[in-house]
């Protein structure tokens, strides 16, 4: 699942009082990784991608180039197939995913080698199996004998065959127990013998099984991954994890779990709960069968399109300089996710032969890259190019309403959010 759904969110945040009394002095505001363009009747969401290079000092090894790539969860795809294809040139990929796999345990394997890599990617391929696996039970009563059988269904999702088969290559193990007692339920066994094949080991080699990761949850059979994958049904969007795929080598998790989160949370006494926002929670089930009735109406689906647009135009500076009350959240989910990021890239940096041939890529919300850029020129880098991608689009005059009333509703949106960032 990822972190939370940024509309919403925003929201919760417009709701605050805007006429408390502004905070001090601060600093010139960081770059811009997001903006909001209008071409004639259009306004577009575009993000940034940052070209980094650094000169090797004399006698130094070489650098990397480090292309620094704003993220965002929902958005048209053909941004996402640019994207994946953009990505997937570079050497090495960092990305945001906060998830459930461990991350304790995959750095424990070594930060960033192929052994930490291939422990994270063949949990991520278990989790689509069991998923799949509970998908196929609730159709047809029973788990399939052969684990093969989910393929069909697996074939619709970026995973494809990477589902029934580990990092190293091998076919997950897996096997069908019958139900212990007369009325139970039949159960499932899945696993990988890790990096050596061979029962055991440790590190790379340890053996990974489905058990140590949390059941599959109903919203998962489903095939729904919360509030922001409804939002991006009902604006007629893709949802960032339908249309991307991070399983490869050159892809790295450099983000926390959703446990690591949730209680960083509650140590800073931040007054967000990220199980409200899971796809199995009461308030993601309200808002996504209001977002289902959205997608009914044409109309009501662009306009929603368009406060979004709006409202994530300006969610980066929201996020960086938060109102009061919301300071503790922010250090959370930007500071301590960053530190993260920023310990990654400074060893995905480090000068060392034949460097300066490859290239970084840094895949997060455009609210984290301020802090990214910041460090990169600290180290001796220098901007070098700079692209935008659209990542969606309204017409404002085929929403079917008056333009004097969808240009108010865009001014007194812009107003609520400006007033906040004051």
């Amino acid at each position: 699942m990822k972190l939370l759904a940024l509309p919403l969110f925003l929201t919760a945040l417009t709701a605050q009082d805007a006429s408390q009394d502004p905070a001090p002095s601060v600093p010139a505001a960081p770059p811009r990784f997001v903006r909001l363009v209008e071409e004639g009747s259009e306004i577009q969401l575009q993000l940034a991608e940052r070209h980094f290079t650094r000169e090797a000092d004399e006698g130094e090894e070489g650098s990397p180039r480090v292309i620094l790539v704003a993220a965002m969860h929902i958005g048209e795809p053909g941004y996402y197939e640019a994207l994946q294809a953009r990505l997937n040139g570079l050497d090495l990929v960092l990305f945001e995913g906060v998830g459930e796999a461990p991350l304790a345990a995959d750095l424990a394997a070594g930060a960033g080698s192929p052994s930490a890599w291939a422990i994270a990617a063949t949990r991520r391929r278990m989790r689509v199996a069991a998923t799949l696996l509970a998908r196929h039970r609730a159709e047809h009563g029973t788990y399939p004998e052969l684990l093969n059988a989910i393929l069909p269904a697996a074939d619709a999702t970026p995973h494809g065959y990477d589902t029934v088969i580990d990092a190293w290559g091998r076919p997950l193990r897996y096997e069908v127990h019958p139900p212990a007692e007369a009325g139970g339920e039949a159960t499932f066994t899945l696993g990988s013998l890790g990096a050596d094949g061979l029962e055991g080991g440790v590190k790379g080699a340890r053996d990974l099984w489905f058990r140590e990761q949390r059941p599959v949850e109903e919203y998962e059979t489903e095939g729904r991954k919360g509030i922001q994958q409804d939002m991006a049904v009902a604006l007629s969007l893709v949802f960032q994890l339908d249309a991307m795929s991070d399983l490869s080598p050159k892809w790295r998790n450099t983000d926390a779990t959703l446990t690591q989160v949730q209680e960083w949370l509650e140590a800073d006494g931040a007054p967000l709960q990220l199980d409200s926002l899971a796809g199995d929670s009461m308030l993601s089930s309200v808002m996504g069968r209001a977002l289902r009735l959205i997608g009914f109406s044409d109309t009501m689906s662009g306009l929603v399109r368009m406060i979004g647009i709006e409202v994530l135009a300006r969610a980066e500076v929201l996020l960086q300089d938060p109102p009061k009350g919301m300071d503790a959240t922010m250090a959370t989910l930007l500071g301590r996710r960053n530190a993260i990021v920023l310990e990654a890239l400074t060893e995905a940096t480090r000068p060392r032969k034949g460097g300066e041939g490859r290239t970084v890529g840094v895949l997060y919300g455009a609210a984290h890259h301020a802090a990214f850029q910041e460090a990169l020129l600290g180290w001796g880098y220098r901007q070098e190019a700079e692209t935008w991608r659209t990542a969606a689009r309204v017409d404002l005059d085929d929403l079917g309403l008056p333009r004097a009333q969808v240009d108010w509703t865009r001014r007194m949106i812009a107003k609520q959010l400006d007033d906040l960032t004051r």
